[in-house]
């Protein structure tokens, strides 16, 4: 424990000399974090009237031939403390708290930032609720979402963090109600929640509107203007999941809007959310020796419905068909085929002139993932890789992890794109194709 108050000390120390600016939330960091790690081993775990459990995380990773524009090869340099706090639950509900530190060197921030903070309370026998700061997730796509529209943080997982940082959290209120074997959940979050995109500020991306690759700079270089604080701008979404024999069927829908800013008003001469509702459905179940899986979704674009707007996203489906088994004792390998097919495609073609940027009416995306574990499962070797023949690009995520004692873990990974074009999903990253080396220190 003095060794990493040591450690924590000195990285501080550094910061406020490099940079005043952030001196107050520096100060907190380090506070915090030796109280609370001072704190830890005071008494056992059933004796200590404050259960707090977290981690340690220090990630470092770089571009491999990163582009002249970008300012800094480091995509990944960061320190971070996560805590989380579990009081003891009543019979009526339970508290649930995760906040966490971050000293990030790439952007040169530091903050402290809650994670997760709601009431889980069970007021009758078939209702729960989960009101506050909170992760939600739901869908059958693995790294594919299509009924799951809730915040997702593609930065994080294009630079080497975490995959649980993939997920952002959101203010929102969950209801669920339980039936016999089935059950509806409806989510509400007051204000509009995006994802955090690529805006230019640490990663490389294509400009659609000078058609050049830009970022990287340090700072974002997107203007965005999110939907006003208002109630008709609320996020509204429902799942009804029922089980079918020893299948899991779920009905969708969503009305909201885009969580990526996929529109542009040129009078205000910035990227804007365009208003967006989904429908529906998902199957999943045993098949063969393994698990199936079939999920689709009907995107409709109210901004620009009759697909005329070419600086609108036009309304498409999304459907995706995946199937997962273990082939031998610790090796599991899964494979998905996914596709987006965009609605009043002529339409969108007459208004976008330029054929050799211009998004084709079908794209097609094969995905699979490996997983081997080794030495009683202490040591992880993954694979995950997309694939489009549409799009004739690519990225793959191999990492390497392992647990070296009950505390202390090493991952060591790569995120690899490539593309014959540079303005195609995975192709406009191809400079951002990096390796990185997290090491963890859970308690």
């Amino acid at each position: 424990m003095d060794a990493i108050k040591k450690i924590v000390a000195n990285m501080v120390k550094e910061r406020i000399r490099r940079n005043g600016k952030h001196i107050i939330p520096v100060v907190i960091l380090v506070l915090f974090c030796c109280a609370l790690i001072a704190y830890i081993p005071d008494a056992p775990a059933h004796e200590n009237s404050m259960p707090i459990y977290g981690f340690l995380d220090y990630g470092l990773g770089s571009a491999v031939d990163p582009a002249k524009n970008m300012a800094n090869a480091f995509l990944l340099n960061e320190v971070r403390a996560q805590f989380q706090w579990d009081p003891k639950p009543s019979e009526r509900g339970e508290l649930h708290f995760v906040i966490e530190a971050l000293l990030d060197e790439v952007v040169d921030e530091s903050a402290v930032n809650l994670r997760e903070a709601y009431v889980y309370l069970f007021p009758l026998d078939q209702l729960e609720m989960k009101i506050g700061r909170q992760i939600l997730t739901w869908g059958v796509g693995d790294f594919i979402f299509i009924n799951d529209l809730f915040p997702k943080n593609w930065q994080s997982f294009f630079i080497g963090r975490d995959d649980a940082y993939l997920k952002n959290s959101s203010t929102s209120l969950k209801m669920s109600w339980f039936l016999e074997q089935s059950s509806l959940d409806l989510v509400w979050t007051p204000v509009f929640s995006s994802d955090t995109f690529i805006d230019g500020g640490r990663l490389n991306f294509f400009d659609f509107g000078s058609e050049t690759l830009k970022g990287g700079s340090g700072s974002s270089i997107m203007k965005v203007q999110e939907p006003s604080k208002e109630i008709e701008n609320s996020e509204i979404a429902l799942r009804l999941q029922k089980n079918v024999s020893s299948s899991e069927l779920a009905l969708y829908g969503y009305y909201g809007f885009y969580k990526r800013p996929l529109g542009f008003d040129s009078a205000a001469k910035k990227n804007i959310f365009p208003e967006l509702a989904v429908y529906g459905l998902s199957l999943r179940g045993n098949l063969w020796e393994g698990i199936g899986k079939i999920e689709v979704g009907y995107y409709d674009s109210l901004n620009d419905r009759c697909g005329g707007k070419p600086f609108i996203e036009n309304s498409d489906i999304k459907g995706l068909i995946g199937y997962s088994q273990e082939l031998v004792k610790d090796l599991t390998m899964s494979l998905q085929y996914y596709l987006e097919y965009m609605l009043h495609h002529d339409r969108y073609a007459k208004t976008f002139l330029n054929s050799k940027i211009r998004k084709d009416e079908s794209r097609h995306v094969f995905t699979l993932r490996a997983t081997q574990l080794l030495k009683m499962q202490t040591l992880v070797l993954s694979f995950f890789g997309f694939y489009s023949p549409s799009d004739e690009d690519a990225y793959l995520r191999p990492s390497i992890s392992y647990q070296w004692t009950d505390q202390i873990a090493i991952t060591f990974g790569g995120n690899i794109f490539w593309g014959r074009e540079d303005h195609t999903f995975f192709g406009m990253f191809e400079n951002n194709t990096n390796i990185y080396a997290r090491l963890r220190y859970g308690f």
